[in-house]
Protein backbone atom coordinates (compact mmCIF):
# COMPACT_ATOMS: atom_id res chain seq x y z
CA UNK A 1 0.00 0.00 0.00
CA UNK A 2 1.82 3.15 -1.28
CA UNK A 3 0.94 6.10 1.80
CA UNK A 4 1.63 9.36 1.56
CA UNK A 5 2.26 12.21 3.94
CA UNK A 6 -1.13 14.19 4.99
CA UNK A 7 -2.15 13.43 8.19
CA UNK A 8 -4.51 10.69 7.31
CA UNK A 9 -1.99 9.01 6.60
CA UNK A 10 0.56 9.68 8.91
CA UNK A 11 -1.84 8.84 11.70
CA UNK A 12 -2.96 5.83 10.08
CA UNK A 13 0.02 4.39 10.20
CA UNK A 14 0.65 5.21 13.89
CA UNK A 15 -2.86 3.72 15.15
CA UNK A 16 -2.25 0.46 12.48
CA UNK A 17 1.02 0.01 14.61
CA UNK A 18 -0.26 0.79 18.10
CA UNK A 19 -2.68 -1.97 17.03
CA UNK A 20 0.10 -4.26 16.26
CA UNK A 21 2.33 -3.39 19.19
CA UNK A 22 -0.94 -3.22 21.36
CA UNK A 23 -2.19 -7.03 20.50
CA UNK A 24 1.68 -8.35 20.37
CA UNK A 25 1.69 -6.91 23.96
CA UNK A 26 -1.09 -8.67 24.83
CA UNK A 27 -0.13 -12.69 23.40
CA UNK A 28 2.95 -12.22 25.34
CA UNK A 29 0.86 -11.46 28.62
CA UNK A 30 -1.33 -14.49 28.30
CA UNK A 31 1.60 -16.68 27.27
CA UNK A 32 3.87 -15.34 30.58
CA UNK A 33 0.05 -16.06 32.55
CA UNK A 34 0.02 -19.84 31.31
CA UNK A 35 3.26 -20.54 32.21
CA UNK A 36 2.23 -18.55 35.92
CA UNK A 37 -0.82 -21.14 35.95
CA UNK A 38 0.73 -24.66 35.50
Amino acid sequence: MDWGDDDPSVYGRLVLEWGKRFSAMQREWAEWAVKQIK
